[in-house]
């Protein structure tokens, strides 16, 4: 199997893999607590095992991860860094015109956290199409929970299962990265909110915000996981991740790369 990951390759067989695949997907996540049970790296952790075994299926290279997010909400917890937005959108506007100049015509951020859309929306959006990169070239952000079907997610993140550190997230990494979990120190706690994503969203606005309205860090019962669960939300997301950019390269073969106005 032709080696996927970027960072193990020489430029030279970097050049060897464009002349019959120009997309490469660039994993972020962030540094930021998951409870007392799992590590700081998780979301990104999750991102860069769904990148490689979506390029193992569709042909492409996944980029060395991005390992810091916007996670100003979990400051307070030790261990816990993060980027201002600003920089944030800047460290990604950088690394997708360093990848674009190299041939890259596809660059896709395969996003873990959910702190870091609107930071990676914005600066794909004001990127592709423009002089800063080439004209056939095109930046896009995927957060991977939004490629799944409802009934699946649910079963990973919601107000039923929880949000943080919960017994989806754990499941995973019970999954990909067992030596890391610590299932005797798992938790369960559930932060007295109503059911209502407006609010919740309301209520993390801020720094620090979760270490004021949690006290493990977590949302959710962690001690349900089981690797099983994690093998098959995986094996869920890499289809789902794979299926959306096979349908964006289809619709974009189809649409061109038209200067014209509609």
């Amino acid at each position: 199997m032709q080696e996927v990951f970027l960072g193990k390759l020489s430029s030279e067989d970097v050049r060897e893999c464009l002349r019959t695949n120009k997309t490469i997907i660039i994993p972020i996540g962030s540094t930021e607590q998951h409870g007392p049970h799992l590590p700081l790296t998780v979301d990104t952790d999750i991102a860069v095992e769904i990148a490689l075994k979506v390029a193992e299926k569709i042909g492409c290279l996944v980029a060395p991860p991005l390992y810091y997010g916007h996670s100003t909400e979990h400051a307070g917890f030790p261990g816990s860094g993060w980027l201002q937005m600003e920089t944030l959108g800047r460290v990604i506007e950088d690394v997708s015109v360093s990848y674009a100049e190299g041939g890259f015509k596809t660059i896709i951020w395969l996003n873990g956290h959910y702190g870091n859309d609107p930071a990676l929306f914005v600066t794909c959006t004001d990127l592709t199409g423009t002089s800063k990169i080439p004209k056939d070239a095109r930046v896009m952000a995927l957060t991977y929970m939004y490629t799944l079907p409802d009934d699946i997610l649910n079963e990973y993140l919601s107000w039923e299962k929880g949000w943080h550190a919960q017994e989806g997230e754990t499941s995973v990494m019970l999954a990909i990265k067992p030596e890391t979990v610590k299932m005797e120190k798992a938790p369960v706690e559930w932060p007295k909110f109503p059911r209502n994503n407006a609010l919740m969203n309301a209520m993390f606005q801020g720094k620090g915000t979760v270490r004021r309205l949690m006290k493990t860090g977590i949302w959710g019962d962690a001690r349900k996981a089981t690797k099983e669960k994690g093998d098959k939300f995986l094996a869920e997301a890499v289809k789902s991740v794979a299926e959306t950019i096979e349908q964006i390269d289809s619709i974009w073969s189809e649409v061109g790369h038209s200067d014209e106005a509609d």
